[in-house]
This record gives structure tokens, sequence and C-alpha cells, in this order.
């Protein structure tokens, strides 16, 4: 066999490999798509890396929104109440603007006033009735209260004066017209002393405030 004879024969040779290795790979293209298709995926389709689906951006929180009201507390002589203006947080409901501002009234003034109520006094419940009378229940710790008339009387026409206020109502609630005192769930006059008529709700008495004395800090 001469040269060009073998090369004829090795061409053949690898044309024929060429067309072998072609159909085993058509065959497994094939193979491949038609298990695509069994498993329902698109053949043809181009895959496309998915980006990551970022969270959502938390709501911004809704703006809480304030009123100034009047706390009244004790002078420092014990014989007149005194308004000191405050922001507390306001809201729809009337029961829970009394709260935060009756909250104000426990923690005690911030001007060189005294406090009216015992720090230590929780507040039990609030319910408000029909009529606008608003229900103050509170902890036994009122009873540290300074025994007396002026004492008692400061205490609850400072805490009517300021539950009251026409803008402490709830847009939708009813304004409170009175407050009635209870200690413990039961009425103040089985706790605190008979110096003041406590089973009827209390009405507002301005009659006990002042002007605040020259020289005081401003709110």
């Amino acid at each position: 066999m001469n040269t060009a004879d073998r090369n004829a024969v090795f061409r053949r040779f690898f044309v024929v490999l060429w067309g072998l290795a072609t159909l085993l790979l058509v065959f497994i293209v094939a193979l491949l798509v038609y298990q695509m298709v069994r498993e329902g995926k698109a053949p043809l389709a181009v895959t496309v890396e998915e980006a990551p689906i970022a969270p959502p951006e938390p709501a911004m929180a809704e703006a809480v929104q304030t009123r100034d009201v009047q706390l009244y507390f004790s002078n420092n002589e014990s014989d007149a109440l005194v308004a000191e203006s405050r922001p507390v947080d306001y809201g729809p409901s009337t029961i829970e603007n009394c709260r935060a501002t009756l909250n104000g009234l426990v923690t005690g003034p911030r001007n060189p006033l005294a406090p009216i109520v015992p720090p230590d006094t929780k507040i039990r419940a609030l319910y408000l009735l029909e009529e606008g009378e608003l229900v103050v229940d509170l902890s036994h710790e009122v009873l540290a209260l300074p025994k007396g008339v002026a004492s008692e009387a400061l205490m609850v026409y400072g805490i009517v004066n300021t539950l009251t206020q026409s803008a402490l109502k709830g847009p939708k609630d009813a304004g409170v017209r009175s407050v009635r005192i209870l200690v413990e769930g039961a009425g103040a006059e089985e706790s605190l002393s008979n110096h003041l008529d406590w089973s009827e709700p209390w009405t507002p008495n301005y009659g006990w405030t002042t002007e605040p004395q020259s020289g005081a800090a401003s709110p």
C-alpha cells in the first residue's frame, strides 16, 4: 500500500470516527431534551439566575400625636392647685388619653410644685360610662396621702380638673364630665377619711386653683 492509499484510509477512519462522535453527542442531547420535557421544563428556556428578593422595607411608624394639657399639682403651701402645661400622647380613645395624663399626675410635677398623689400609686383600671362619668380605680398606695381635708381635696380636684379637660376627648368617644374615685375596687369612703363625701362622682372645681408663683420654672 502506497502512501496515498494509507492517507485515504486514515481520512476515512477519522471521518467515520467523527461521525460516530457526532451521533453520540446528538443522542445525548436528545436524551437530555426528553428528560427535561418529562420534568415539565422548557428545553430552549434561557436559565437566568434569579436575583434575591429584597425583604419589604418596614413601614414607617406613625408619628405619635401629642397634645398640651394642664396637669394640676399642689403648691408648696399645700393649700391650692397650680396648673402645669405638659404634652401627653393623644389617640382616638378618651380612656387611653386619660390614662396617659393620669400617669403624668402620678409621676409628679416638673415645676417646683408638690405631687397630689403618692408616687407609688398604680392605676388599676379606668372605666368611661355613657353619661361621661369616668371611674378611676387606684391602688392601695394612694392611702399614703396625708390625712386632712386640704390634701384630700387637692387630690380629688387635681385629678378631676385634669381629666375633664376637653383636650382628652377622643374623636368618637364621649368626653369626661365627672370622675368617681375608687381604691382597690371599692368606694374611697371605705378606705380614706370621712372628710369628704366620696359616694358621688366629682365634677370640676377651679376654686382650689391659683396662678403659678412668680419665678417658678416654666414647663
